[in-house]
């Protein structure tokens, strides 16, 4: 499902209007992925480099390749540049289906058709959410963040409200995740900025409300063979961190702003030499 409110010209970053529809806009605000995306991330770059890699190999192996390199050596060379993306899309339109399939369950729509894998997963989620009697308070919801120049935006899977072992009921942000790990920037982004969001648009009809207040934010980490709970930390360091790849994404942003300026006149003294 895309986010609620958004759009994305081109390859440029990912942006929500506010107000949101049916309003117009006073402005275009980046969401929380496109801010995050400032922060390096090595580990991907050699997990590109690996599937690509492993496109080469079995392109060879079934004839593609060579094919593709009589044909055009420009496709060829398209065809291993994206090759990298081939489980990546598997994976996502997995994650997809089960984020739809949830959100169908929670409003009570026709469920979408599922793939085996997706069927897999989405019943371990289920059996998540039996488990800590999760209630589904809003889902699917965009939230923004309004401070003055470093505005900001997102959609929310869930906020819920659930057992917690040892701490009773508890309301939080939960961010249905289908990957294979959970790593930083879920706690930049689910922790960090949807938690501290300030307003909140729920349903369908555009409805503005001041974000609810949240006791902390979790990740329901679900795979065909697992499903879990993972906190998150959703403190001022959470937030701060947010907003400083937020502060980053503005500086380099800011088309006003020069980084690296123009070479200086040619020194006379180096004439004389």
């Amino acid at each position: 499902m895309p986010p609620r409110n958004a759009t994305k010209a081109g390859w440029g970053p990912r942006l929500y209007p506010w107000p949101p529809p049916p309003v117009e806009p006073d402005l275009w605000v980046p969401s929380a992925t496109s801010v995050l995306a400032v922060i390096d991330k090595p580990a991907i770059a050699g997990w590109k480099v690996k599937n690509v890699a492993k496109g080469a190999i079995a392109m060879h192996n079934n004839g593609s390749l060579a094919a593709l390199v009589a044909q055009d050596e420009g496709m060829a060379e398209a065809a291993l540049k994206n090759s990298w993306k081939t489980d990546l899309d598997a994976a996502s339109a997995a994650g997809t289906l089960v984020h739809d399939r949830l959100e169908a369950l929670i409003k009570g729509a026709p469920p979408p058709v599922m793939t085996p894998a997706a069927e897999q997963v989405f019943t371990r989620l289920q059996g998540l959410i039996r488990d800590y009697n999760v209630v589904f308070l809003h889902s699917e919801c965009a939230v923004y963040g309004l401070t003055p120049g470093l505005e900001w935006a997102g959609t929310l899977d869930a906020i819920v409200e659930m057992d917690v072992p040892g701490r009773g009921r508890r309301c939080l942000v939960a961010d249905l995740k289908t990957g294979k790990g959970v790593y930083d920037e879920a706690c930049f982004q689910v922790g960090g900025a949807y938690s501290h969001a300030d307003k909140l648009v729920t349903g369908d009809d555009g409805t503005i409300i001041d974000m609810p207040k949240v006791d902390g934010a979790v990740v329901f980490h679900v795979r065909q063979d697992f499903a879990r709970v993972i906190p998150v930390a959703a403190d001022d360091t959470a937030y701060a961190a947010f907003m400083a790849a937020r502060t980053i994404w503005r500086i380099q942003h800011d088309k006003e702003w020069t980084a690296v300026f123009a070479p200086l006149p040619a020194s006379s003294k180096g004439d004389e030499r």
